[in-house]
């Protein structure tokens, strides 16, 4: 998902955390066991003109990828906390 991002290539994906955590509030996620929801998104975004298609992609801009330093600051921060400040 986030290649497709960096690529500015509109996304649809399942609604799970991870997947919300990288991708913000620009992919369009969907319920992983709705079928019709998929169906009806994918032919939506083929469709010309396609307002879903076009909404995410005036979102697009406001994406930004995880960069490396600042979540392995985070990892290692929450390891720092969860052992109570004694490095393991």
């Amino acid at each position: 998902m986030t290649e497709a991002l960096a690529c500015q290539t509109p996304v649809l994906c399942s609604d799970l955390p991870a997947l919300r955590e990288a991708g913000g509030d620009v992919p369009e996620y969907l319920d992983p066991l709705d079928t019709p929801a998929w169906e009806a998104a994918v032919m939506d975004y083929a469709a010309e003109p396609s307002v879903r298609r076009t909404a995410q992609q005036g979102r697009m801009p406001r994406w930004q990828p995880t960069r490396w330093q600042p979540h392995v600051r985070s990892v290692l921060d929450f390891a720092l906390r969860q052992s109570n400040g004694r490095p393991t």
